[in-house]
């Protein structure tokens, strides 16, 4: 056998031995999904006393799915772009076609150790790629490449807001599966392989969070790294970062864990929470009633709030990992490492740092302007244009994401209002030419518009929103009033003068 070994060096070449066989697969059949048991989820009681959940201690950890931000897939040369016409992204080697094998993408190698970077981690300067079996109708394969025993990342920790470290077990390369599409077409199940080789860096926490608080956090956190270090863009809409939720319960002060249950796919950070407190109050429920709590694997059910049954521990998948006979190990230099390490970007936190030191900025407004996507690069944009850091951070931190937020557009990215819109706004507001309120109007008509054009002060005028400050033209107005109002005047004198007096 002939050995073979991926050497990256500091320019990201990779290279690979001849192949002097060919790699002849077997057409096994796609292999049917495991079917769902359908399991009756316990009941919480109503009349419950609250004071039980107090007795128990949380124990959570979460697997993080971040699809990592290159042009192409991880072991093929297809491109891996969102929302794509579907099968319109699918090489051979994805589509498992006889023949073909895996060429690993040096720019996923960069990434991944840029994550791992990140996070203050190891990186393995030596990592192999094994196969997961499993027969899923939207894995043509019938395995998924991963890194089971020798990862590329180690170790490593995550600093959250609330002074809690969270370790980090370790980060690994995989590819993802397709996407099975039901209900489509009556009586069909449909096939996606655009996404099928996609990608991934799986992040693996240590189960150190103690709430779904904590457990949100976490995962905003991580979001906010990713998407600030360039590996991931985050979207957890999109599919493009996923969730794996472990949750046990145990009695404070007992140090054994109890058993737990994995919830699989959640797509939100909302959601991680929502699912973490049902699992909290079912297993509290279920203990307290006597009942074992099964290890099984779990779905959230968004629109409930719920998480159903999808398999137990009986029916787990023996994946029967083993090497990958057709990619060789993955074996790094210093210089690579290196290279990446100096080419870092500036973390959040740090950025945040930046701007309390430079701006003046309240900690907690520097911290809202990091952990929103896209909000900083936005807010330097608006700097340089002239207006107030701080009066800046207020208004994008307060009332503009309030605007994104209630519209539930997701990011600045595609706010309506443009950075130099917002900054026409905050000088009429620096020069008193409007007040706070006015300026509040303008820019929800912005928004409203959201041609992202039209400045502040074509908007003031055009609605008669301007505040006039030339004292002469002020006194003239109010001559022209009194004028037109004789009466209402004279009421309002009359108690002071006997000028108005009707026969004077």
């Amino acid at each position: 056998m002939l050995a073979r070994t991926y050497v990256l060096g500091a320019r990201g070449h990779a290279c690979r031995g001849t192949l002097v066989r060919a790699a002849v697969r077997s057409d096994a059949g796609v292999g049917a999904r495991h079917t769902n048991r359908v399991l009756r989820a316990h009941a919480s009681t109503a009349t419950a006393s609250g004071d039980k959940y107090e007795q128990y201690e949380a124990v959570i950890g979460i697997e993080v799915h971040a699809q990592l931000k290159s042009q192409t897939k991880l072991f093929s040369p297809a491109r891996a772009i969102f929302a794509e016409a579907a099968n319109s992204q699918v090489h051979l080697h994805d589509a498992a076609i006889p023949g073909t094998l895996p060429l690993l993408n040096a720019e996923c190698v960069k990434l991944a150790v840029r994550a791992g970077l990140a996070f203050g981690s190891t990186i393995n300067l030596r990592s192999c790629f094994d196969r997961k079996h499993y027969f899923y109708a939207d894995l043509p394969q019938g395995y998924q490449i991963t890194q089971q025993y020798h990862p590329l990342v180690s170790d490593g920790k995550l600093a959250l807001e609330n002074g809690k470290d969270v370790r980090i077990l370790r980060m690994h390369l995989e590819q993802d599966s397709g996407k099975s599409m039901h209900g489509a077409v009556p009586g069909l199940s449909l096939i996606d392989l655009n996404r099928c080789g996609t990608a991934l860096v799986e992040i693996v926490s240590h189960p150190d969070m103690r709430s779904s608080e904590e457990a949100a956090l976490y995962v905003r956190t991580l979001q906010n790294i990713l998407f600030h270090t360039g590996v991931c863009d985050a979207n957890m809409e999109e599919g493009s970062m996923r969730c794996d939720v472990n949750v046990s319960v145990r009695k404070r002060g007992e140090q054994e864990f109890g058993t737990r249950c994995e919830v699989k796919n959640v797509n939100g950070v909302r959601f991680v929470r929502k699912a973490i407190e049902f699992e909290l109050r079912r297993h509290v429920d279920l203990l307290e009633a006597g009942i074992r709590v099964d290890q099984e694997t779990r779905s959230f059910d968004a629109s409930r709030s719920i998480t159903v049954p999808l398999r137990t521990k009986e029916m787990e998948v023996d994946y029967r990992y083993m090497p990958d006979p057709d990619l060789p190990p993955l074996v790094i230099t210093e210089d690579f490492v290196r290279a990446i390490r100096d080419d870092l970007p500036e973390l959040p936190t740090e950025k945040a740092d930046r701007y309390v030191r430079e701006l003046k900025l309240k900690r907690e407004t520097a911290l809202a302007i990091v952990s929103e996507r896209y909000a900083s690069d936005y807010f330097e944009k608006v700097l340089e244009l002239g207006p107030d850091p701080v009066l800046a951070a207020n208004w994008i931190s307060n009332e503009l994401l309030g605007h994104v937020h209630a519209d539930i557009v997701g990011s600045l990215r595609e706010c309506a209002v443009s950075e130099e819109q917002l900054a026409s706004v905050l000088h009429m507001l620096q020069t008193k030419e409007i007040s706070g309120k006015i300026a509040k109007q303008i820019l929800a008509e912005m928004y409203e518009r959201g041609d992202r054009r039209g400045l502040a002060q074509e908007i003031a005028s055009a609605k008669g929103w301007a505040l006039v400050t030339d004292s002469a033209q002020i006194r003239a107005l109010c001559q022209q009033v009194m004028e037109e109002h004789q009466e209402q005047v004279c009421a309002l004198l009359a108690p002071f003068t006997l000028a108005c007096r009707s026969d004077a």
